[in-house]
């Protein structure tokens, strides 16, 4: 992996030739997919790939788990992809730097309610500018996660800056799924879909089991979430597309009261 020095930070379905970056199962762990050029998070990070970047275990009707990434945006509420949440039985998020340890220490938080766009699916299709949702959970997060500020306006990013990117996907090496790793990338602008691009010159970004994972940008000292991660094309070495938040505040301004989500 490559050094960064940090300020104190598949589904099936196609969408042209973009696929969504699933939730990372067992099975595909010897595919090399992961976040590009990134490194474990540890003890020393203090930023929001630290403190808001939460894993989500995601079970199936036949009782398979796969990994995905998510950010906290209140004690209690995540934020995430739609596809990491549709159509699952059963959702829980884990907190701590990697999955096993967080299932044996039981830190592990099952979800309350989930709401996805209304506009992510139609006619049973998935709708890429609106993979996007919010995960209510059971009882409030340990005390060492922190929410972080909601972007409102996607033109406080521009294309260049430099964005910090996290998630649980695996390693460049095929294992490690369930780890947290971060990066810094390069915000590359929207897309014609309203969407927000990491193509960086130096390959860093992100990948499956990264999916819902944030993509933070820094708004006058101060990490915000500005996108969660949709997709990109596999093998991971190309263009990363996130959600934008800014484009959804009505949803989760509808959503994030304690008595809306549904």
């Amino acid at each position: 992996m490559i050094a960064i020095q940090l300020p104190k930070a598949f589904a099936s379905i196609t969408f042209g030739m973009i696929v969504f970056i699933g939730c990372q199962g067992a099975a595909e762990e010897s595919s090399g997919l992961r976040i590009r050029s990134g490194r474990d998070v540890t003890g020393n990070e203090h930023g929001p790939e630290a403190t808001s970047t939460v894993g989500l275990i995601v079970t199936d009707s036949y009782g398979s788990d796969s990994t995905c990434s998510s950010a906290l945006i209140r004690q209690d509420l995540l934020i995430t992809a739609a596809h990491c949440v549709d159509g699952f039985s059963q959702i829980t998020a884990f907190f701590g730097r990697d999955r096993d340890t967080a299932i044996y220490k039981k830190r592990l938080i099952s979800a309350k309610k989930v709401a996805i766009h209304p506009a992510y699916k139609a006619n049973g299709v998935e709708i890429a500018p609106h993979d996007i949702a919010l995960i209510q959970l059971n009882s409030d997060a340990p005390s060492t996660y922190f929410p972080v500020t909601v972007a409102t306006d996607d033109s406080l990013i521009n294309p260049g800056d430099e964005v910090l990117l996290a998630g649980f996907g695996i390693t460049e090496s095929g294992g490690g799924s369930g780890t947290l790793r971060y990066t810094l990338a390069t915000y590359s602008g929207k897309d014609d879909l309203g969407r927000l691009e990491i193509n960086d010159p130096w390959r860093r970004g992100a990948c499956s089991g990264d999916s819902g994972g944030p993509l933070f940008n820094l708004v006058n000292g101060r990490y915000q979430i500005a996108g969660v991660l949709s997709g990109g094309p596999i093998p991971c070495r190309g263009v990363n597309y996130y959600t934008s938040v800014a484009e959804h505040l009505d949803f989760i301004s509808a959503n994030q009261r304690r008595d809306r989500l549904n």
